[in-house]
């Protein structure tokens, strides 16, 4: 999910030294992530490489146009509903994605949109790839310009592990990095020194069965705001903007608590035109830290859409830090958005 800012500042928040709070308080939505079609089932998003990841060398200079590939697989069920690969802003042209079975079958493809100048780049697929767990497949893009990112030696002797996904070393399953020249996609077969080209996938892990839907929120439980209390304030209603990568519902809300902020609290969550889509009053509070209200049922909401968690409070007393939005906190399936889209800046 990412955080929405849009640069906006509210005067109904009092006092000179507020002017350049961009977030009022520490609020955050759960996500409940869709479940399929076929039956039910849930998924959490994961990928290889956190978006904080960089590449040691961004730009490996010009080349013919080329696929460039990773080979994974996964320990659970679940589905691939995305490529990613970390772009130079020298990187430029069309970039296709798509996924490989070990083989050489293509399973899906899709052409990036919307790239950003450089940095981690994201599309999704039309439908979701359905992949088996302990199965190797191949991540790719294609770009006609070179000026891929490459380090050499990544895959030398180690791979990558991230539960529930892992990059394979070189060796284990034929090469790794792989790559193919050639004016269009085609399946990479080659290698050359163990290279990590930087491809990555968005995979959705599942658990079967009739069991609760997995949840996430912007912020872990361990997350604690710099300023635990702004002070007493007028009554005033609190929020961040979000949005989601895939669909979904939300089932509830969440706020930082001082121990000052005392009385009722009542969470909120809307579309981004200000209808009130959900609401549900706070109960069985704790004196501080991260409080809780659920829905008396989840709110569907869809992919790539802004909306808005708030929680009104009347005494003041709110949680909140200072320039918070002029740095990433993305998390999946929250990822931040400045004033623009971007889709793992971090």
């Amino acid at each position: 999910m990412h955080i929405a800012d849009d640069g906006a500042e509210d005067s109904s928040v009092k006092g000179e030294s507020m002017k350049n709070i961009v977030l009022r308080a520490l609020v955050s939505a759960l996500l409940v992530a869709a479940a399929l079609v076929t039956f039910p089932e849930r998924a959490l998003s994961s990928t290889i490489w956190p978006d904080s990841k960089v590449p040691q060398i961004i730009d490996s200079g010009p080349d013919s146009a080329v696929e460039l590939g990773v080979k994974f697989k996964t320990d659970t069920s679940g589905t691939v509903s995305a490529i990613r690969f970390y772009k130079a802003d020298t990187n430029t042209g069309i970039h296709m994605a798509n996924l490989w079975s070990s083989g050489g079958e293509r399973l899906a493809t899709a052409t990036f949109t919307n790239e950003t100048g450089s940095g981690w780049q994201e599309v999704q697929f039309t439908t979701p790839v359905a992949i088996s767990p302990n199965t190797v497949y191949v991540a790719s893009y294609h770009t006609s310009s070179g000026h891929y990112s490459c380090d050499q030696n990544y895959f030398a002797g180690q791979g990558v592990d991230n539960p529930p996904l892992y990059a394979l070393a070189n060796g284990i399953s034929g090469l790794n990095g792989v790559y193919a020249y050639g004016a269009t996609s085609s399946f990479p077969i080659s290698g050359w020194n163990s290279s990590n080209y930087w491809v990555d996938v968005v995979f959705n892990s599942s658990t079967s069965g009739g069991g609760s839907a997995t949840g996430a929120s912007i912020w872990p439980s361990t997350a604690v705001p710099e300023k635990l209390d702004a002070g007493a304030d007028d009554p005033v209603e609190l929020g961040v903007k979000f949005r989601s990568d895939t669909n979904g519902s939300i089932s509830g809300i969440r706020f930082y608590k001082s121990p000052g902020n005392n009385g009722s609290h009542t969470g909120r969550l809307w579309n981004s035109n200000g209808t009130l889509l959900a609401t549900a009053a706070f109960a069985g509070e704790t004196a501080s830290g991260w409080q809780q209200a659920d829905f008396p049922a989840p709110v569907p909401i869809s992919a790539n859409v802004v909306y808005i968690a708030s929680y009104h409070t009347a005494t003041g007393n709110y949680s909140y830090n200072y320039n918070y939005f002029n740095a990433c906190a993305g998390r999946r399936c929250f990822r931040c958005q400045w004033s623009f889209f971007i889709r793992p800046c971090g």
